[in-house]
């Protein structure tokens, strides 16, 4: 049996009434499948000994702390989100030690903090502390020996809502920001034990500073006096970023970014007006997601950077976001994309490189290109076997999901009985782009063709938060029926077109030079050019001055996708939405693609909304 922790308990059971920063403590933090043991499993327990008068740095605390993987149940599923978050991998849990042996190391562990303190009970903070006590209570119940409970549970989180009861988020990772010190992305027990001994040493210097309660029994007290009061009160919301940083920003396009305490990086954004999108974010009513309060809980500093245009703002911003990789920038991460190109006979194999075989793309989407081959082979009576391996590959889901094989098979059959598939006529590539474009066609009739291009811009945002663009988001889970089989095929067909009709455009784009007149002075125009799919910010120059023409303009198309990476792709993606807005906006854009092919407004608005 695991070894108890058990101490003569002291006149009272009362904590000793020295300081707070003298008072010995043990951090602790758990993962577990779910918040609640009649439901949940642990998977890690972490834990280090600390006192709010030590002045170790992060790294010391990280390395000074114990963390233990706790073997589950055979029988227990493992939440895939919740690996994913942790970086636990269901391999290293099978060979980790059961619950009991680690019972008994924390038991060790909080013996030694209380007989530090010639306590009966170990003073525990625990920073969200109700989610813990559920798994230590369990715990103790399965083997302390009917023993009283050894821990005196100390919630950080109820500080925090005392002391700033505005601050918008007050998780653990939100709350280590605030006081600026970060955390790994991966979210494992030895970091966030170390983190909560942080936020601990913070939250006594401030308490001793401001509030008073000098030891344990008057900081419980002080806890426990708001309960009494009937809970906190919704306060007006607190920020820690100083106003007068957000005073006097210029009311020009460009780009803004905020950093924690401790100068790291939380966000890029990009704006037509800074001072009114960064002002947007501290209004006393302005609604954020989670996400965005998340960082605004954090962000101490600002800096911002003046653009000419908007556009030239978006495309810096885009290069931005990929060097510095700031923790709150879903979209326009690198995130493992990569461009990939496909053969003429559009078949599931990729190459990273454009060569004789593989001359279509740049196209970041290797799981679109590959589930549109598998589907063709289908169509195409290619498919040795068409098993639910097979079904999943095409139609890009889970097999969880995946329609019974014979209503698929009905609606593939359906398909090619409505739309008379024929790979006869030019080859496989020939029949998509034929397929693609009709399909995409009684898309736009269905709806204007803005409202088509809103749905391409809402795909094409998932696209790039995801690093990927599928069919995916055009069906939702449900019942499948045969006809539904036929419009997902449809979305795929159609996606897989839209897909290489765009890196068509991207790479004649990559060689242009564009021109647009400025909102404020119609009588000059703003000039870009690309190259080698880099943007180059020129000077303006006047409605009647010649447009330059770009110099790479003979380049042929192996050179100009050769030069293709994610930061050349990214920004031919954003310069096309961005003309789009321009041409909405009512302001005269012509592109030159090379001597005598300059397209015009009327043109790029026809086109546009096709890729």
């Amino acid at each position: 049996m695991a070894k108890n922790f058990v101490l003569q308990p002291a006149p009272g059971d009362a904590p000793d009434p020295g300081s707070l920063m003298d008072l010995q403590v043990l951090a602790l933090d758990a993962q577990a499948t779910s918040g609640r043991p009649e439901t949940g499993h642990l998977l890690e327990l972490g834990w280090v000994q600390t006192k709010a008068a030590d002045l170790i740095p992060l790294p010391d605390l990280e390395r000074k702390a114990q963390a233990h993987l706790i073997r589950p149940p055979e029988d227990v599923h493992l939440p895939s989100r919740t690996l994913e978050i942790t970086g636990i991998s269901a391999e290293e849990l099978k060979h980790a030690p059961g619950v009991e042996c680690v019972w008994e190391r924390l038991s060790e562990a909080a013996e030694m903090t209380a007989r530090n303190g010639s306590l009966a009970t170990c003073p525990t903070v625990i920073h969200f502390g109700r989610y813990e006590e559920r798994f230590l209570r369990r715990l103790h119940g399965d083997w302390g020996g009917g023993n009283p409970f050894p821990f005196k549970i100390v919630c950080t989180h109820r500080i925090i809502q005392r002391l700033y009861p505005g601050l918008p988020r007050k998780g653990l990772r939100t709350v280590s920001g605030f006081f600026g010190f970060s955390l790994p992305a991966l979210r494992r027990s030895r970091h966030h034990a170390a983190a909560t001994a942080l936020i601990w040493r913070h939250l006594v210097h401030i308490l001793l500073k401001k509030h008073g309660p000098a030891d344990l029994p008057e900081l419980l007290s002080w806890l426990a006096q708001t309960a009494s009061e009937g809970g906190l009160k919704k306060a007006q919301r607190f920020y820690p970023m100083e106003k007068r940083l957000r005073e006097g920003l210029p009311d020009r396009p460009g780009l803004y970014r905020m950093y924690r305490l401790n100068g790291d990086i939380l966000y890029v954004g990009k704006a037509k007006s800074i001072r009114q999108r960064v002002n947007s974010y501290f209004r006393p009513q302005g609604r954020h997601s989670e996400h965005m309060l998340d960082m605004l809980s954090q962000a101490k500093d600002l800096t911002v950077t003046p653009t000419r245009t908007a556009l030239e703002a978006a495309i810096r911003e885009s290069d931005e976001i990929k060097r510095l990789a700031p923790p709150f920038n879903r979209a326009l991460q690198i995130h493992g994309r990569r461009i990939m190109f496909a053969s003429l006979d559009l078949d599931s194999r990729i190459h990273p490189k454009p060569d004789r075989e593989h001359p279509l793309g740049p196209l970041a989407s290797p799981r679109s290109i590959a589930s549109l081959g598998s589907l063709l082979d289908i169509l195409s009576g290619g498919a040795r076997k068409i098993n639910r391996r097979c079904i999943a590959q095409a139609l890009d889901i889970s097999p969880p999901t995946l329609p019974d094989r014979a209503i698929f098979m009905e609606g593939v059959r359906n398909f090619q009985a409505e739309h008379q598939t024929d790979f006869t006529q030019g080859g496989r590539y020939a029949y998509v782009m034929r397929m693609g474009a009709r399909f995409w066609r009684q898309k736009l009739e269905e709806k204007s063709i803005r409202a088509a291009a809103e749905t391409e811009n809402h795909e094409e945002r998932n696209a790039s938060a995801n690093g990927e663009e599928t069919a995916a988001a055009e069906y939702a889970p449900g019942t499948w029926d045969a006809d539904r089989v036929g419009r997902v095929i449809k979305s795929i067909i159609r996606i897989g077109a839209w897909l290489l009709r765009r890196a068509t455009w991207y790479v004649r784009l990559s060689e242009a030079v564009a021109a647009w007149s400025d909102r404020d002075n119609p009588q000059i125009r703003h000039v870009i050019e690309i190259t080698e799919g880099k943007v180059l910010f020129a000077e303006t120059i006047s409605v009647h001055e010649k447009m330059p023409e770009p110099d790479g303009h003979r380049r042929p198309v192996s050179e100009r996708q050769a030069h293709f990476d994610i930061y050349a792709y990214d920004r031919m993606r954003i310069l096309t939405t961005e003309l789009r807005r321009i041409i909405e906006d009512g302001r005269p854009v012509d592109l030159c693609l090379k001597p005598g092919c300059c397209l015009t407004q009327d043109q790029l608005r026809i086109m546009l909304p096709w890729v």
